[in-house]
């Protein structure tokens, strides 16, 4: 298509760094006007008129769509996973043996400390059922994305984010998307991830109850918390699904389920993940290819306790920080998921933010202090006291000035760490001069020895130029020279 200019048989990588690809719908309307604009005093002087800019949109619509959908891994069907009706079949059974799912009912009391008690703070995946049908803030959802059709009619001309090519977001029209998924046939089909959701979008769910305390959402600045940081609309096709990940910077998950069905697999956080190719079947692999060629290895395997679960329409997972998971599509889906952390969570979370992401842990410690310095104090007896001033300054200064020291935790971790190498230092030390003194003691008592045996040796009355006395005289002054050398002092012949 017109702008790929790498686009060949290669197999690359296409080229798309079109502007167009990154506009918004507004914009790339605007620039088409102008181009059949252009195209209409063309035809005054015997040039082709243009298209109308609908048409001139559409078309460009068609080649980005196209443009991605035939990339070289989301065009093939190496193993025909769409038409292996004995893989489906075993998708759609549970395997055994498999931890089991606690079904919680949606109830006022669930959401209280009962949930924050029995489910969050021990880290166990849950499924909540009810939710979605009786709350009042899921009600548009409810409503205009029950079918990828009603779903069409209501948003079918917001652009979405379908990928990202070299650092560009490719976007087009969320109906032909939802055409696209309908359709596709391939192994891998694109799994659309949009974060951007509009006001529309977002007013058709509401956070649900147990998940609302986000205290991440205090890092954003506060004319933007309204819209959740990190909240994706995810619609894809059968085959289409998420690689074996874990949720970043600490952070827990929920997922809810509007159409379709989806099977998961989860594995807690001391699970030994090389035994899972977690390398081999990445983000660039079909996600279908991992149930095929991993899971039945790791199945009946003793050393791996995994959760499984087959999702359904109207339900939500949480996914508790720390726990991998991989997700397939068993038909066309659409859901919306968003990670977040609770106060519940906020032990288990600094320690590992520190470590992946130490600059957001200052920002998020220190905006923490000064909107919720309950929970920081509970963490922290002495947080105030050893915090950088510089730190309360301000999300965008705090992370401008290098000379801020590591956050407290951060800091205890490292001091820790060095007094740990001190001690070892110092037991080694110890040692070596238990080993000197022990040799030390050993040449005195050898020392001591020969002088007794010198001494006996005098007794007997030798002349000075006897032989005998001469080679015990020599033997005196060598034990003289080896004391001078342990005391360092400097010890004359008796001769």
């Amino acid at each position: 298509p017109p702008g790929c200019s790498n686009w060949g048989g290669d197999g690359g990588v296409p080229d798309v760094t079109d502007r167009m690809s990154q506009m918004s719908l507004e914009a790339m309307k605007a620039k088409t006007r102008a181009l059949a604009i252009r195209g209409t005093r063309g035809a005054d002087s015997g040039k082709t008129p243009a298209r109308s800019w609908h048409s001139l949109l559409e078309s460009r619509y068609q080649q980005l769509l196209q443009m991605i959908t035939t990339l070289p891994q989301h065009v093939h069907s190496n193993r025909s996973i769409q038409s292996d009706s004995v893989f489906w079949k075993k998708m759609d059974m549970l395997g055994v043996p498999h931890m089991p799912v606690f079904r919680v009912n949606y109830t006022n009391e669930v959401y209280t400390k009962y949930f924050q008690e029995k489910v969050v703070k021990r880290s166990l995946p849950v499924v909540i059922q009810g939710l979605i049908d009786s709350d009042p803030g899921w009600e548009g959802a409810r409503e205009k994305w029950k079918t990828p059709d009603i779903m069409e009619k209501f948003y079918g001309e917001v652009p979405v984010c379908i990928k990202e090519v070299d650092q560009s977001l490719v976007r087009i029209p969320l109906r032909m998307f939802l055409q696209y998924a309908k359709e596709a046939k391939t192994d891998f089909p694109v799994y659309m991830c949009e974060k951007e959701l509009n006001k529309d979008l977002l007013g058709d769910y509401s956070n649900p109850e147990p998940f609302r305390d986000d205290l991440y959402q205090i890092v954003l600045p506060e004319e933007e918390r309204d819209h959740p940081w990190l909240a994706y609309l995810l619609i894809g096709g059968r085959a289409s699904g998420s690689p074996l990940h874990k949720d970043p910077i600490g952070s827990g998950a929920w997922n809810a389920l509007l159409y379709g069905r989806k099977r998961w697999c989860l594995f807690p956080p001391d699970t030994n993940v090389s035994m899972l190719e977690m390398d081999k079947y990445d983000a660039t692999a079909p996600p279908a290819y991992w149930w095929q060629d991993v899971y039945p290895k790791i199945v009946n395997d003793s050393r791996i306790r995994n959760i499984e679960v087959i999702q359904n329409p109207g339900e939500i997972v949480f996914v508790p920080a720390g726990w991998h998971h991989v997700v397939i599509n068993l038909e066309m889906t659409i859901a919306v998921t968003q990670n977040f952390v609770l106060p519940s969570m906020l032990e288990r979370t600094s320690k590992t933010l520190a470590k992946e992401n130490p600059a957001l842990s200052r920002v998020f410690l220190a905006q923490l202090l000064q909107t919720r310095p309950e929970l920081v104090k509970g963490l922290y007896s002495d947080l105030k006291s050893q915090c950088n001033p510089s730190l309360l300054l301000g999300r965008h200064e705090a992370d401008r000035r290098e000379g801020d020291r590591a956050w407290l935790r951060a800091e205890r971790m490292a001091l820790a760490e060095e007094k740990r190498k001190f001690e070892r230092e110092k037991a080694l030390m110890y040692s070596e001069q238990q080993m000197r003194d022990s040799r030390r003691k050993g040449l005195d008592a050898e020392d001591a020895e020969e002088e007794e045996i010198d001494s006996k040796t005098k007794t007997r009355g030798f002349a000075r130029n006897d032989a005998e006395y001469k080679k015990h005289e020599l033997k005196a002054v060598g034990r003289a020279r080896r004391k001078s050398k342990r005391s360092g002092k400097l010890v004359v012949s008796r001769r």
